[in-house]
């Protein structure tokens, strides 16, 4: 488990908690007559004859904060363990010109991820369609593809995520009224589906030895990367030439590599072949 996970876990595990704590304490303040905040010794003075309807747009606040927390801290978890194990693909990120939910989906479609079911790519865009939402006041509709997607998986959802009615979750979602019960899978969707991203990348080479090894076992590959290694040699081109033909190399082999392990292996390649 790498430190990006943890922290991820850490603080998205607590938000579980917190909400359900919070949605239960406002359940009781909604039996009340009036509240006067004066009379349990608040500081601040705020007073409402209303505590019913108080309380429910209180709670709908929460839940909706809660979205726009547990995105936040997915999109650092994702970008920061991206930069680190797969530069060229956060640098995608920054240059496709999409938004952040459609670059999400696009990384988990392409990359090969086992989720618990593959239409957790459908819930993780929900929470940042949801986000922007509420961020920017902009109105979604869930793409054709993923809600057919979510509908199919409806049985796993029911059995697996606390019986939630999927086609309510996608109801509420382009109604723009999220419940508890809705967040809640939503983030256990996103601690489950983290802790499948951060095993399978965790699993890429992390240096030259390792993606030499990787290399030598595709007979094919191993021939065009010694034909590429030995032109690097007899050209005598530059640093920055060599390492931009060896990343070249590597990402058109779906091989992730920053530009250390880059020169690394040019350096490596003829002590360890």
């Amino acid at each position: 488990m790498s430190e990006y996970l943890k922290t991820f876990k850490n603080k998205t595990g607590k938000s579980i908690f917190q909400l359900n704590m919070a949605c239960y304490a406002l359940g009781s303040v909604e039996n009340l007559e009036k509240i006067d905040a004066q009379d349990v010794g608040f500081r601040v003075n705020f007073s409402t004859n209303n505590p019913k309807d108080a309380a429910r747009a209180t709670r709908e606040y929460i839940i909706r904060s809660t979205l726009v927390y547990v995105f936040e801290n997915f999109y650092i978890f994702l970008k920061n363990l991206i930069q680190d194990r797969m530069e060229s693909a956060w640098k995608d990120f920054q240059n496709s010109g999409k938004g952040k939910a459609e670059n999400i989906k696009d990384f988990l479609q392409k990359k090969d991820f086992h989720f618990g079911a593959e239409s957790y790519i459908s819930v993780i865009y929900c929470l940042a369609k949801w986000r922007n939402r509420i961020i920017h006041d902009s109105l979604n509709k869930l793409p054709e593809p993923l809600k057919s997607g979510l509908l199919a998986d409806s049985n796993y959802y029911s059995k697996n995520h606390g019986n939630i009615n999927i086609e309510q979750f996608i109801k509420h979602f382009e109604e723009d009224k999220p419940t508890l019960k809705d967040v809640s899978t939503i983030i256990s969707v996103t601690i489950r589906s983290a802790e499948v991203i951060d095993q399978v990348l965790c699993r890429e080479p992390v240096s030259a030895a390792e993606i030499i090894e990787k290399i030598k076992k595709n007979p094919k590959t191993k021939e065009e990367f010694y034909k590429l290694m030995n032109k690097v040699k007899l050209k005598k081109l530059s640093k920055e030439k060599e390492i931009c033909k060896i990343k070249l190399f590597c990402a058109n082999n779906k091989i992730d590599v920053n530009e250390q392990i880059a020169e690394d292996l040019i350096s490596s390649f003829y002590k360890t072949v």
